[in-house]
């Protein structure tokens, strides 16, 4: 499915609201839409950006927005608290800014919203971050320490030992999510999905590869993750069975306890710097790389999604 703000601040949807994403048009019901529609339960002429568009594509079962008189809007799948103050889907745009505070204050306004399987984060202008949804079955889905399956409908802060209030950047994958702070740190906290599954409960610092590298930009996928240097070099972790880390290989980068990063070479050996990775969604393993060389495709394929002109996965 997919959304468009216009620029004098009007919300369109369109697209499929089958099964998860049931409601997360927000146009006031749960039906697939074939043509550009209206959203509801805003003020038209009022919406200011996306709180959860990483420049591509929402990521998530939810739509999160923010309107120019600082409220923030939610609609979609809530079932498990993930839209605070409610424990069913949406299909109608609705306020939840009396659950993050008054937003004309740095330490409470949310400038994104990161959204897996069944837990949310939120950053703050001041660099802190948010967590509410679901820790589902101990998978640290929250990063607030946790070891019980529970549900947090309030949104709560999350500390980062030295990195508290210094986070810049928040991507998640299906039920761990990654941070960049200031001093170009990656965070991370969850479960990944994958045969040697690391896990942590509340925020650690990820791997040592990238400890000299300053880190510039991140995102992720269900079980992938991606960081890019201030050189414009991409380095890639996690889940690799259709070629997310883009090595040739069906390799996963990964271990036990805290998974490491590995540079992406194709890139850097022929000189092309990457700006922008952009990974699939939820549940797809592929996605697109914005380079000084164009675009480039990568991962599962198999339905024709990276418009190559045919349906292999693409290792490389």
């Amino acid at each position: 499915n997919g959304h468009a703000l216009t620029y004098d601040g009007k919300l369109y949807a369109w697209g499929s609201q089958t099964g998860d994403i049931a409601g997360a048009l927000g146009v006031g019901d749960s039906s697939n839409k074939t043509i550009p529609t209206l959203c509801t339960g805003i003020t038209q002429g009022q919406v200011e950006k996306f709180l959860d568009f990483d420049g591509l594509q929402h990521r998530s079962y939810m739509t999160w927005i923010k309107t120019t008189d600082n409220k923030i809007y939610a609609t979609g799948n809530g079932v498990l608290n993930q839209i605070p103050g409610h424990t069913s889907d949406l299909n109608t745009f609705t306020d939840v800014t009396s659950h993050f505070g008054d937003q004309s204050l740095s330490s409470n306004n949310i400038i994104q919203v990161s959204a897996g399987a069944s837990a949310c984060a939120g950053l703050t202008e001041t660099g802190n971050v948010w967590t509410w949804g679901r820790n589902s079955n101990a998978r640290g889905n929250l990063g607030n320490g946790g070891t019980t399956s529970s549900t947090q409908a309030v949104p709560a802060q999350i500390t980062f030992s030295s990195a508290t209030d210094n986070i810049t950047k928040l991507a998640n994958g299906h039920d761990f999510t990654i941070a960049l702070d200031n001093e170009s740190n990656v965070w991370l906290w969850g479960t990944e999905w994958i045969e040697s599954t690391w896990g942590s409960v509340t925020p650690i610092k990820m791997g040592t590869a990238l400890d000299s590298i300053t880190i510039t930009d991140i995102s992720a996928s269900y079980s992938s993750m991606y960081a890019i240097s201030n050189t414009g070099v991409l380095y890639a972790s996690g889940g690799n069975s259709v070629g997310q880390i883009m090595d040739g290989s069906q390799t996963d980068v990964t271990s036990s306890s805290n998974p490491d990063w590995k540079e992406v070479t194709y890139f850097s050996s022929n000189l092309i710097t990457v700006n922008k990775v952009y990974p699939g969604t939820q549940y797809g393993g592929g996605g697109f790389v914005d380079t000084s060389d164009g675009w480039y495709a990568f991962g599962v394929n198999g339905t024709g999604n990276l418009g190559l002109g045919d349906t292999a996965n693409k290792l490389s």
